[in-house]
């Protein structure tokens, strides 16, 4: 496991590649975050490899586990000036390291990162959007715990971003009652949807299954302990 450090302007990059096969490269998410300390940043960013690796050995993809992660105080700030400069340090790799979307960033990100680097997964020039796909697999895997038919089922979705949203609206469709949560209150007001983001203890309303859609790390042993759910449905990136 190897973790590459480099810091310009009021931010901190760190690009984690878990090798265990060195002719395999590594993939991971761009995850753009405000951290408490480098530190943090760090260890989120050591954390995240590991995990992809588990899930590239799961789906034999070729590719071994990798994250980038970036500390900065406003994630949406100079985002340009910032994607140019992780281009570079993925040409410095030279194909060691591909990225995508995750936390904070998104396919025009992708798409503008591409300018710089060609060391981007993330369905460009495609019809799919991996949001999307992404929420529709959370989907069915609710339906394999439940069944087709979820009328009477209470879902809490915690985080109402494209994969959040989109997870939302389609559970609702099938019949569930969805209680939604972002740390950006506005967010959580989707259609027949009871936006719950007043109430920071989330964790103390029952329902049937949390569907965590935002960051990594949500759930501490004290949320664990006075979880009201039968099921927790992770999201994966």
């Amino acid at each position: 496991m190897k973790i590459i450090q480099k810091d310009r302007d009021g931010l901190q990059c760190f690009i984690g590649l878990d090798r265990p096969t060195l002719n395999q490269p590594s993939n991971g998410g761009l995850r753009v975050k405000t951290y408490k300390s480098q530190t943090l940043a760090w260890e989120d960013c050591r954390n995240l490899s590991l995990v992809m690796t588990h899930k590239h050995r799961l789906y034999n993809t070729g590719f071994s586990g990798g994250k980038i992660v970036v500390a900065m105080a406003d994630c949406q700030a100079c985002k340009k000036d910032l994607l140019s400069f992780i281009g570079s340090m993925l040409n410095d790799l030279n194909g060691l390291m591909y990225t995508g979307c995750d936390l904070n960033t998104s396919l025009e990100d992708m798409e503008y990162l591409r300018n710089h680097c060609p060391y981007i997964l993330a369905s460009l020039d495609s019809q799919v959007d991996p949001s999307i796909a992404t929420a529709y697999g959370v989907v069915g895997s609710i339906q394999g715990i439940f069944g087709k038919n979820l009328e009477g089922l209470v879902f809490l979705v915690h985080g109402s971003g494209k994969v959040g949203k989109a997870t939302a609206l389609a559970l609702q469709k099938l019949g569930a009652s969805i209680m939604t949560y972002d740390i950006v209150p506005q967010r959580a007001d989707l259609p027949n949807c009871k936006n719950i983001s007043q109430d920071h203890n989330w964790w103390d309303i029952p329902c049937d299954a949390l569907v965590p859609c935002s960051i990594s790390g949500l759930i501490t042993p004290e949320i664990a302990d006075s979880l009201q759910c039968q099921y927790i449905r992770v999201v994966g990136k």
